[in-house]
């Protein structure tokens, strides 16, 4: 846990975010907390290092979930779908959401604050000229292509605009070129700002870039990264 960020636990104006490698950890032991659809969704994965990674986050968001929930089981837990497609828990509110890539797994939640989660893994390979016209605002593309790194600074911009959407609800109908963090919040100068009516919380660390986007004038965010899943064991 980062020392700036700990905390007693989630509270009232709390995002708990937590942040995991997988690369040691086998999914196919706990397949049963997953639903049929949560199932059917892994089998479906043709590339294996991605259906790990999609299972390992589905059983975290279980697992935080039922633990933050008083230590239900992760496996009784129900989703049902927005009509943005956005999951949610039946019976109760808590807004959560996950992201996953390339044996990396994250989840944020909050008992009264809609937010959202993206994580990449830093691969150079992955960005090309096509994506960044696509994604990126005029002073953005001008602002990678100066930078030291262009391909980590593309990722800390990927992952807050994602991570905006994503709270927001609106998915990938919002053109990421609508939203400029050269002018409104630049990740490189610091880990928190506000883009609109929404808090941006930014983190780049050794292979990654994960960010959190927050509904709301006014949050802490607290960070964990657990060994492994046993930290959420109810």
């Amino acid at each position: 846990m980062h020392p700036a960020d700990q905390e007693q636990g989630p509270t009232r104006g709390t995002v708990q975010v937590i942040a995991m490698c997988t690369c040691e950890y086998d999914p196919k032991t706990e397949l049963s907390l997953l639903d049929k659809e949560e199932r059917e969704r892994y089998s479906a994965f043709r590339n294996p290092a991605q259906g790990h990674d999609f299972a390992a986050a589905h059983i975290l968001k279980r697992k935080a979930l039922a633990r933050h929930l008083g230590g239900c089981d992760p496996a009784r837990l129900r989703f049902v779908r927005q009509p943005s497609g956005k999951p949610c828990l039946c019976d109760t509110v808590v807004y959560f959401n996950i992201s996953h890539a390339q044996g990396i797994v994250a989840l944020a939640f909050s008992d009264h604050i809609q937010c959202g989660i993206d994580i990449e893994a830093h691969f150079r390979g992955g960005i090309n000229d096509s994506l960044i016209a696509k994604s990126m605002t005029e002073e953005e593309r001008r602002t990678i292509a100066e930078a030291e790194f262009p391909h980590l600074d593309f990722y800390d911009r990927w992952v807050i605009k994602e991570a905006l959407v994503k709270a927001q609800g609106v998915g990938l109908s919002r053109s990421f070129d609508t939203i400029c963090t050269a002018r409104d919040f630049h990740p490189l100068n610091r880990d928190q700002g506000r883009i609109g009516n929404s808090l941006i919380w930014h983190r780049r660390a050794s292979g990654f870039s994960l960010a959190v986007g927050a509904i709301a004038q006014q949050a802490r965010f607290i960070m964990d990264y657990p060994p492994s899943l046993s930290i959420c064991k109810t």
